[in-house]
């Protein structure tokens, strides 16, 4: 499913270094790998962050450039429906690690991609 997006320059960037560790286990050799694809292998890789209720670690890395003045892009992703389940589903869940009342779905992105890596990393 196609999801229209504004994702903040951090996402980008992560996304993009996302991409090279995946191509770098050799498993996708042959195919090209989206952004859409790779935001669906950061939500697997985010689920086990959820299971373990490890959002606030997740929160406390990355850049620490303010949502709001950080410059965006637009981008259309090509995820699964999970992948969009599991957005929703997250929606739910982060606005209580950020003692807010809701998230965007940028940030949710911006969360399970930073998450991914940090799984990847053997940080979480």
């Amino acid at each position: 499913m196609r999801l229209a997006v504004r994702l903040a320059i951090e996402t980008r960037n992560s996304i993009d270094t996302l991409k090279k560790e995946i191509k770098a286990t050799g498993e996708f050799d042959n195919l090209h790998l989206t952004n859409g694809f790779v935001v669906n292998q950061a939500y697997l890789d985010s689920k086990k962050i959820t299971a373990e209720k490890n959002w606030d670690k997740v929160l406390k890395f990355g850049s620490q450039v303010e949502e709001r003045s950080a410059p965006k892009t637009r981008t259309d992703l090509q995820v699964n429906q999970t992948t969009i389940d599991g957005i929703a589903e997250l929606k739910k869940i982060l606005p209580l690690y950020t003692e807010t009342s809701y998230v965007t779905t940028s940030f949710v992105i911006r969360m399970i991609v930073r998450g991914s890596l940090l799984v990847r990393h053997g940080k979480i």
